[in-house]
C-alpha cells in the first residue's frame, strides 16, 4: 500500500533513531522529512548520505523539506529530493503535528500518515471549463501583443550623424587650480584641485669608478746557506731570513736542508715572502741576514733575484660614486612617485608633472668613500607631493571661454569631439596651487537640441528623417540615417535607441 508521511523533526533528534523510522516504514512511503531552519544533522554531507542509504534499503521515496538554501544544496548532492516548502495539500496535515514543546517527543509522535484519499489528491487535475479557455487564449494574445510591442520598442537601434554648419574657435587664458574651491569660477578662471601626496623607497646601485693597487702574489726563489762551523748543520723549513738593507723584505724556507760539516761549505733551498707583493722582489745579494739562533751557525745569501711579487687593482668607492647614484635615484624614485600619483586619481583628474615637489626624507649609504667595493649602493626614501586638478572642470572653463569668443547673442554649443586643449609647460606654484597657461580650440555651432530631433524622428523612415533634418537644421554635409537591423524600416521610437552623433566641420 502506498502512504505518505510527514515528519516534523526536533533539533534533538539523532541521526540514528530517523535512520530506524525510515527503515521501519513501508516500502513506496513518500516520506516527507520537514527540518528546523539550521537542523544539525543535516550540516554534514555524511549525514545526509547515510538518510539517502536508508531510504534506498527501505525502498522509500525521501524527501527533505528546509528553508536553508546551503541545507538543500548537501541534500540534492547526497542523492535527496529537497524543496523549499511542503507541496499545498500536505502543509495543513504537518499544522495538525505542531511543534514540540518542552520535553521533545519521539519521532513516531511526530508523524502524520495518510493514505489512498491524499494521493488522489494530489493526483488531482481541474477539468478546464470553456470560459476558462477563453480566458487563456485572451492572456495569451495579450501577452503576445504586449511582447510584439516591446520588440518594436526595444530591438530596433538607429543612428543618426549630422555635421552641422560649425566655425573653429580657439582662444588662450590662465587658470588657477586650487583646493579652496569646489566648483568652477568663471569670472576668476579658478578650477578645483586637490592636494596629493606619496612616499616612495627604492634601493639602488652603481659600478664603483675608483681604483687601489694592492699586493697580489707572493714572490719567491733560493737562497744559500754557507756552514760557519765545522760540523753539520740542519736548517729546518720555516727558518726567517731578510735583506739586511733598504725595504725589510721577509722570507722563509720552503723545506728542511742539511749544510754538510766543512767551514763553509753550502746547500741551496727554496724560500717564499711572507708579504705579498712587489715588497718580495729582491735584488740579487740582498738577502743576507738569518734570523733566530741558526744565524750563528750559517750565513745566507740569495745569488739570483725573487720574483713574482705583484699587484692587481681592486675598485674604490668614491664620492662622485655616491654624487651620481644619488642624483640618479632621486630621478628614478620622481618618476615612480608620479606613477603612483597617476594611479591613484579619480577620473577625469590629471597632475602636472612640474607640479610636483619631491623632497628627500632619508638616505642611507651602504659604504664609505674610499671602502674597496665593486658597487656603490645606497636607500632613499623621498616624500612627493601634488596637485591634482580636475580636468573636467578645466574643459567646461574652456568650453565657456571659447562660446563666450564666438557668441554675439545666439546660443551657442561646442561639438564635444572638436574640443582640443593644451596645457603650458611652465607651472607656478603658490602652495597647493598652482598656475598655468591654457590654449584650447573646438568646433562652435547653433545649440542642437538632441532630445528634440528624437521626439521628431522616432518612427520615422531613414529617407524622411533625413528630409526633415534637410529641411530644420543647417548643415555643412547630407545627413546620414542607418536602422539596425537593417530589414527594419522605422526608426525607434524609445530615444535610448536611437543615437545622434554631432560631427565637426567648417563652413
Amino acid at each position: 500500500m502506498h502512504e505518505t508521511q510527514v515528519i516534523r523533526l526536533s533539533r534533538r533528534d539523532t541521526l540514528d533513531a530517523l535512520c530506524q523510522v525510515i527503515e521501519d516504514s513501508p516500502p513506496n512511503t513518500s516520506l516527507w522529512l520537514v527540518a528546523p531552519w539550521q537542523w544539525g544533522i543535516t550540516r554534514r554531507l555524511f549525514n545526509l548520505k547515510r538518510l539517502a542509504y536508508a531510504a534506498e534499503r527501505a525502498h522509500v521515496a525521501l524527501h527533505l523539506v528546509s528553508a536553508h538554501r546551503e541545507t538543500r544544496l548537501l541534500a540534492r548532492e547526497a542523492g535527496l529530493a529537497a524543496h523549499w516548502m511542503l507541496p499545498f495539500r500536505l502543509r495543513r496535515y504537518a499544522r495538525r503535528l505542531g511543534k514540540p514543546h518542552g520535553r521533545p517527543s519521539s519521532l513516531v509522535a511526530r508523524r502524520a500518515i495518510v493514505e489512498g484519499v491524499l494521493e488522489k489528491r494530489l493526483g488531482y487535475r481541474r477539468r478546464l471549463s470553456l470560459g476558462g479557455a477563453l480566458a487563456g487564449l485572451l492572456t495569451i494574445a495579450l501577452l503576445a501583443a504586449t511582447g510584439a510591442a516591446t520588440f518594436v520598442a526595444l530591438v530596433p537601434q538607429a543612428e543618426v550623424q549630422i555635421q552641422p554648419v560649425a566655425q573653429p574657435v580657439s582662444v588662450s587664458f590662465r587658470v588657477r587650480a586650487s583646493p579652496v574651491y569646489r566648483e568652477v569660477d568663471y569670472g576668476a578662471a579658478v578650477i578645483p584641485a586637490r592636494p596629493v601626496q606619496v612616499i616612495v623607497e627604492e634601493r639602488a646601485e652603481e659600478p664603483a669608478t675608483g681604483g687601489l693597487d694592492v699586493p697580489d702574489g707572493y714572490a719567491s726563489g733560493e737562497v744559500i746557506f754557507a756552514n760557519r762551523t765545522d760540523q753539520p748543520v740542519l736548517v729546518p723549513k720555516g727558518t726567517i731570513v731578510r735583506t739586511g738593507s733598504g725595504v725589510n723584505a721577509r722570507f722563509a724556507t720552503v723545506s728542511d736542508v742539511e749544510v754538510p760539516g766543512q767551514l763553509y761549505a753550502h746547500a741551496r733551498v727554496g724560500i717564499v715572502a711572507l708579504d705579498p707583493g712587489p715588497v718580495g722582489n729582491a735584488q740579487p745579494l740582498t738577502i743576507n741576514i738569518v734570523e733566530g739562533d741558526i744565524g750563528y751557525k750559517v750565513d745566507v745569501l740569495n745569488t739570483s733575484p725573487t720574483q713574482g711579487g705583484t699587484v692587481r687593482r681592486t675598485p674604490v668607492v668614491t664620492a662622485e660614486d655616491f654624487e651620481r647614484l644619488s642624483a640618479k635615484l632621486l630621478e628614478q624614485l620622481t618618476q615612480d612617485a608620479y606613477a603612483q600619483l597617476v594611479g591613484e586619481l579619480e577620473e577625469g583628474e590629471f597632475i602636472p608633472a612640474q607640479s610636483l615637489d619631491v623632497r628627500i626624507m632619508s638616505q642611507k649609504y651602504d659604504q664609505v668613500v674610499g671602502q674597496r667595493s665593486a658597487v656603490a649602493s645606497m636607500t632613499m626614501k623621498v616624500v612627493a607631493r601634488g596637485t591634482a586638478v580636475d580636468g573636467k572642470a578645466l574643459e567646461q572653463l574652456a568650453t565657456q571661454f571659447l562660446i563666450q569668443r564666438q557668441s554675439e547673442g545666439e546660443e551657442l554649443q561646442i561639438i564635444p569631439d572638436s574640443l582640443v586643449i593644451r596645457r603650458g609647460e611652465e607651472i607656478e606654484k603658490d602652495r597647493d596651487e598652482i598656475l598655468f597657461d591654457v590654449q584650447a580650440r573646438g568646433m562652435v555651432t547653433p545649440v542642437i537640441n538632441i532630445a528634440r530631433l528624437q521626439a521628431h524622428l522616432r518612427g520615422k523612415t531613414a529617407p524622411a528623417a533625413e528630409d526633415w533634418l534637410r529641411e530644420n537644421l543647417t548643415l555643412a554635409s547630407p545627413p546620414e540615417v542607418s536602422i539596425q537591423p537593417t530589414w527594419w524600416e522605422r526608426l525607434p521610437w524609445l530615444p535610448a535607441r536611437l543615437k545622434v552623433h554631432i560631427l565637426a566641420g567648417e563652413t
